[in-house]
């Protein structure tokens, strides 16, 4: 088992979105491979990201932009 110091963190969000460089993935992608935790979490991440990417065709809201503002002037 990892120790929580070494589990990838915010870095398995960047994983899944293919945002880190390529030495850093690598030895992300070598941690998923040794750790059961990280790698059921990076397969959630991108299940999650694919079935935002299916979504793309779904309109949002009519009001979603003045309730995103609204949040803002809180």
């Amino acid at each position: 088992a990892c120790s929580a110091m070494s589990h990838l963190g915010s870095r398995l969000s960047a994983l899944a979105d293919g945002q880190l460089p390529p030495a850093a993935a690598e030895k992300a992608l070598e941690h998923v491979a040794a750790c059961p935790e990280c790698a059921a979490e990076l397969r959630a991440a991108r299940a999650a990201r694919q079935a935002l990417w299916a979504a793309d065709d779904v309109p949002p809201a009519p009001d979603l932009t003045a309730r995103l503002l609204a949040l803002g002037q809180v």
